[in-house]
């Protein structure tokens, strides 16, 4: 018989439930943290919980903890990355000079050199990527207008928007499978595919008075199927896609306005998102109400940066938002709550909230307690007191906001005959986990590793290391093995 191999999951489970306040609080971190660039022009989330994000010096992927840089081509390890998707098998990804293709299965990238009939292939900065209901890819360009590619055919095929200089900033299939199509450039900014002649046509607007045009970078359809334009230079604007009627708000020539939305998203119910030039702002679609939250050195809980790019909703309820010049801005589900993550050439990792740095500081002290175990001096730990010390200091700031935290660590073994048997075992535990908010890690012949990863652990405890944690102490492991 074979000798059974084991792999052991390492379940991170970390939920923090704050005190929501009266308005937007934004927490902020170091420009230092981990990002290839601050300028983010795409985020997704994958079907495994991981965000990925494009900047225009590289692709990265974040996985709650550490953020990992990506060299797409060998030629081109900082480049340009201007759209992202994913689909069940691959992530799609723009760049200024076409389309790369990310494999789950093969953790390989390779490039999207397939032509069209006309031998046209994709050479030119893509703009955005969307897939419809029936599965086709769409692949706004800057220049080469709008390609279609039909996955189940491997067909490809060009919309030039000659009018509009081939330049298409987004697209939008709505609720009835409808195929919008974006350009701040030319006479008209909106068209809609004519699927009986293959073709777009201009949308021409209607609208009651005033200097407007629908000039655009982004369109919404929300709960209600109410379609949003988001505009380059005249606001916002509520579409109806059956009289053509169209209502603007946040005109810039109002006072009140913001100029180059780049992205639209559904807060909740009658509330949206607005990535612009001019902040993020919070617009209520019933009483006309909006909050805006921009950049304020004076204020450190302000945004990170007020030129807004892409904004997305991961399956928590998170919200992840880019900007141009200051990375990353994320408000919490649980709360309110802004924070930050931007660009550090010193390391590769994430630690700007009080619960990632409580996880440094106790890996690190466990490290401390590991070592001056073996040497036998574990009463003389003065590096280790400090460490205490520190973990005392997170643990008063976490009560001062009025945190509260519940944290967990599980280890799950896993037992095969051979280790493809404990590759297959593990991929499925894995994707039933990574549909949990949990941070997982897999050691495979590396279990004790893995027991010790948490402090306090090992076969002497330190007695007196019990520290209330708001609702509840630090305990020992062997206390929860034993038992």
């Amino acid at each position: 018989m074979k000798s059974p191999v084991l792999s052991i999951l390492f379940l991170l489970i970390s939920v923090t439930l704050l005190a929501v306040p009266n308005d937007f609080r934004f927490r902020h971190f170091s420009v230092e943290d981990g990002l290839s660039s601050n300028s983010v022009r795409a985020i997704m989330q994958d079907k495994y919980g991981f965000l990925w994000i494009g900047t225009e010096e590289g692709l990265n992927r974040y996985d709650g903890i550490m953020i990992k840089s990506y060299s797409i081509c060998p030629q081109a390890a900082g480049k340009y990355i201007s759209s992202l998707y994913g689909t069940k098998k691959n992530i799609w990804i723009g760049t200024d000079e076409g389309i790369y293709i990310y494999a789950y299965a093969t953790e390989t990238f390779t490039y999207f050199d397939l032509t069209t009939p006309n031998n046209v292939r994709i050479t030119s900065i893509v703009n955005h990527i969307l897939q419809d209901k029936d599965g086709n890819l769409w692949f706004s360009t800057n220049g080469q207008g709008l390609f279609r590619y039909n996955l189940s055919k491997n067909y490809l095929e060009q919309y030039e928007f000659t009018s509009a200089f081939g330049i298409v900033a987004s697209t939008m299939a709505d609720s009835d499978n409808q195929i919008w199509a974006l350009t701040n450039q030319g006479e008209s900014g909106v068209y809609k595919l004519n699927k009986a002649e293959n073709k777009f046509e201009p949308f021409g607007l209607l609208y009651n008075a005033g200097n407007h045009h629908s000039q655009a970078l982004a369109m919404l359809e929300d709960s209600e199927q109410t379609l949003w334009l988001g505009t380059w230079e005249c606001g916002l604007q509520k579409i109806d896609k059956y009289t053509r009627q169209t209502t603007t708000y946040l005109h810039p020539t109002d006072g009140k306005g913001v100029t180059h939305i780049h992205s639209l998203m559904e807060y909740a119910p009658h509330q949206l998102l607005i990535g612009s030039d001019d902040g993020l702002l919070l617009f209520n679609t019933l009483t006309e109400e909006y909050k805006l939250f921009t950049e304020n050195e004076t204020v450190p809980n302000s945004l990170s940066n007020r030129f807004v790019y892409p904004i997305i909703k991961d399956r928590e309820g998170g919200i992840w938002i880019g900007t141009y010049y200051g990375g990353i801005n994320y408000i919490s589900p649980n709360a309110e709550q802004f924070e930050s993550f931007s660009h550090s050439r010193l390391y590769n990792s994430i630690n700007g909230n009080v619960i990632n740095q409580l996880t440094k500081k106790l890996v690190q002290a466990q490290s401390e307690y590991a070592t001056y175990s073996r040497q036998g001096n574990i009463l003389h730990l003065p590096e280790l007191e400090k460490q205490i010390g520190d973990l005392e200091d997170l643990r008063m700031l976490i009560q001062t906001n009025q945190d509260k935290l519940f944290y967990a660590t599980i280890f799950i073994s896993l037992n095969a005959e051979s280790l493809k048997e404990l590759n297959e075992k593990t991929k499925i535990l894995e994707s039933e986990l990574n549909k949990k908010t949990a941070m997982i890690r897999t050691l495979t012949f590396r279990q004790l590793e893995g027991y010790k990863t948490i402090l306090p652990t090992n076969e002497y405890p330190i007695s007196n290391y019990e520290r209330n944690m708001v609702a509840g102490r630090c305990c020992n492991i062997d206390t929860y093995f034993n038992s």
